[in-house]
């Protein structure tokens, strides 16, 4: 076994990564951004037009150079849970995880389906089913789908890991990537998908990439080139998807209109891990006891999960509560409430309309997370 893993071995407890608090909060902004942007990008497109607008092609911009969020919250669970200093049981760490994302899972699938069907009526009962199946029964929940079974293989990964060396463990990774992102390029372009049963398969290469560069901080002079790699990956997806869709019309993934705006695409996977080291160099040191930063993101890191989980349901409402056809609406004495254009129509300039839509959906949804964490049986389904 080599020395260095030899060391983490016999470390006596799990190392504590100190930038894990202020990738999750960024991370959670970052997400906040680019689903704000999704509702103006993927609008209906009848007469494929809608490309062709200067405000659609700045959201689409805005929009992909956000996404290097949900990839960097896989590389830091990997970081983290497979760490060989976790030396519990299966059984513990099933009990463990089951307790925190089986409530939440359950519960806000059922209640996204209710929004589907019966708030946005952007699905059928039926669809919105078959949505459930594909691990998405709402856009956004892809994710703990995806990282509830990561939990179910994370004892087994804990091996390989622990035994593998660290060339071998590189190796790994790397052909994962290559791989799936192949299989991510096909699957755009034949507008093939997966059951929730395979969705996490793409995941565990992020998963394992975050163990390998748990500790891959970059010197302060060579930082300027991974932040030049994010804008510059960013760019290209939002370009040559833009002019893709300015052909074809906007269509969401899979498609091959947006074939690079998928996880594992071949941008979005050296974007991915430069923001990775970026913000692992940036937060090596964030103290939550010494330092404000670091208090600041140790405040704010528990309610991520549960900011990420209800975000939708205010951009939904802001967005433009008088364009959907929601049964409250058709109540007595209610209309009122809905009859105006909603943030996406009231604030005409794209450049005030991002971020006060963001801070305003991040506030609401930071609010209700944190009252809900004061309330015993409903901080289950946020934390």
């Amino acid at each position: 076994m080599p020395p260095e893993m030899s060391a983490v071995v016999a470390s006596a407890r799990p190392q504590r990564m100190a930038y894990g608090d202020a990738v999750r909060v960024l991370g959670t902004v970052a997400v906040v951004v680019g689903h704000i942007c999704d509702m103006a990008v993927f609008q209906a497109d009848p007469n494929k037009t809608l490309a062709s607008t200067t405000d659609w092609w700045i959201y689409n911009i805005v929009d992909c150079l956000a996404r290097w969020a949900v990839p960097i919250y896989i590389m830091l669970s990997g970081a983290l849970l497979l760490d060989p200093a976790r030396n519990e049981s299966p059984a513990t760490f099933y009990r463990k995880r089951l307790a925190r994302l089986g409530v939440p899972l359950v519960f806000w699938s059922v209640f996204f389906i209710y929004l589907d069907v019966s708030y946005n009526q952007w699905h059928t009962l039926k669809e919105a089913l078959q949505n459930l199946v594909l691990g998405q029964p709402y856009p956004h929940l892809h994710f703990i789908y995806r990282i509830a079974i990561l939990y179910a293989f994370t004892p087994m990964f804990r091996v390989f890991v622990k035994h593998a060396p660290r060339p071998m463990l590189t190796a790994t990774v790397c052909v994962l990537f290559c791989v799936w992102s192949a299989d991510s390029v096909i699957n755009g372009f034949m507008e093939t998908n997966v059951s929730a049963f395979a969705r996490f398969a793409p995941f565990v290469s992020f998963y394992l990439g975050g163990y390998l560069l748990r500790e891959a901080y970059c010197k302060r002079e060579h930082m300027k080139w991974h932040l030049l790699n994010v804008i510059g990956c960013g760019l290209l997806v939002a370009i040559i998807s833009g002019l893709l869709c300015m052909k074809y019309g906007v269509k969401g993934y899979p498609s091959r209109q947006m074939f690079l705006l998928d996880f594992l695409s071949p941008l979005r996977i050296p974007m991915a891990i430069s923001a990775w080291i970026l913000l692992i160099t940036l937060y090596q040191k964030c103290d939550p006891v010494t330092g404000r930063t670091g208090r600041v993101f140790a405040w704010l890191a528990p309610t991520t999960l549960g900011l990420y989980l209800i975000h939708p349901m205010f951009r939904e409402i802001l967005w433009a509560p008088d364009k959907l056809r929601n049964p409250i609406a058709q109540l007595p004495h209610m209309g009122f409430l809905w009859n105006w254009h909603g943030i996406g129509e009231m604030l005409p300039n794209v450049w005030v309309r991002i971020p006060v839509y963001t801070l305003i959906v991040y506030l609401l949804s930071l609010g209700t997370v944190l009252l809900l964490m004061k309330i015993p049986l409903a901080r289950r389904i946020v934390e």
